[in-house]
């Protein structure tokens, strides 16, 4: 059984923190402990821009949803503030990583 760890985005933590925090928490570890940093998996500073407020215009309402493996987890973006991070099986989170990360160098 997996587990999963829902964080809340907030205006002072952008969703690349939560990003990192949530993962933390489903592996049991701190931040800091990570194995890689999350700028070596998605630009960082683009997801916070996606989901930033005040890029989003007036009057829209589609779903804007963004999911990547980074540390063994699954990470699910929610437009409504919502980071979720499901913690993979140990063989697929080690190759999931990797093809993240041979996909962003493309």
């Amino acid at each position: 059984m997996s587990k999963t760890v829902t964080e809340w985005t907030t205006a002072s933590r952008p969703v690349s923190v939560t990003a990192v925090e949530a993962v933390a928490e489903c592996r049991g570890t701190s931040p800091l402990e990570l194995e890689t940093p999350l700028v070596d998996i998605i630009d960082a500073d683009a997801l916070d821009d996606l989901f930033d407020e005040r890029y989003h215009r007036i009057g829209t309402d589609g779903l804007t949803l963004v999911a990547f493996v980074f540390c063994g987890c699954e990470v699910t973006v929610h437009n409504d503030g919502r980071v979720v991070a499901t913690l993979l099986e140990s063989s697929s989170a080690v190759s999931a990583d990797d093809n993240s990360k041979q996909a962003l160098r493309r």
